[in-house]
């Protein structure tokens, strides 16, 4: 993993290595997670919330272990495996914020997430950001099954999209489930991004069935800011 970026070096050469009965979690980077969140209740002492950091979604838990180019091939070439090993992600995914949320205290009676919202019980945030690569089609027909698990897992969820992954909102919508859709605008950063005149027909749609949080993260002299705390 290189210093100051998300991106790992992939641990597969194909999906098809799995020995998928043998497929766990290492628990010591389990049982770090709950540690830094012990830690951080304590030093909080009541003076804030504690929320679920950062957790990547199956798809994009699978790009990190295969890279982006063998999991294209693996949803065309070794569908079978690659719905094994995005299973054991949402799962994991599930019982890694779950044993995280039971040590979470309430704050003032309710929790809370990184957006700054509010629910009676904890909240629930998941992302698929290499959707970026795929149709919403694929989308549909390979992974979105996976990112259901997630969101029935809890009571409140939160679906975080960047504005280059909005094509996978027309499926979102339709899940009763799902308590809410982030929108993170991209444009005009280097990433591909429709612009925002072309994205308020959607943006209107996500509105009109879900509640929508709108955070505005392109790039500005160089730095990514953030319209939460950076008047543009």
């Amino acid at each position: 993993m290189s210093s100051g970026k998300v991106w790992s070096e992939p641990i597969l050469k194909d999906v098809t290595e799995l020995k998928f009965s043998n497929l766990k979690v290492d628990r010591r980077w389990f049982n770090k997670l709950l540690e830094f969140t012990e830690s951080l209740i304590e030093y909080s002492a009541g003076r804030y919330p504690i929320v679920q950091p950062l957790f990547r979604g199956p798809i994009d838990m699978a790009a990190s272990a295969l890279g982006p180019d063998k999991l294209c091939i693996a949803t065309y070439k070794h569908k079978e495996d690659l719905a094994v090993f995005l299973d054991f992600c949402a799962q994991t995914f599930i019982k890694a914020l779950k044993a995280q949320a039971d040590l979470i205290p309430r704050f003032h009676g309710e929790y809370s997430c990184m957006y700054g919202i509010w629910a009676p019980k904890p909240i629930c945030r998941t992302q698929a950001d290499h959707t970026v690569l795929i149709s919403p089609k694929l989308y549909e027909k390979v992974f979105l099954s996976h990112d259901l698990t997630i969101t029935k897992a809890f009571d409140y969820t939160i679906f975080h999209l960047h504005s280059a992954t909005i094509h996978i909102a027309e499926a979102l919508v339709e899940i009763p489930e799902l308590s809410a859709i982030q929108v993170s605008i991209d444009y005009p950063a280097r990433a591909f991004s429709p612009s925002v005149k072309e994205l308020l027909p959607i943006l209107k749609k996500i509105h009109d069935n879900k509640p929508l949080i709108i955070v505005w993260a392109c790039e500005r002299e160089g730095e990514a800011f953030d319209s939460r705390r950076t008047n543009p």
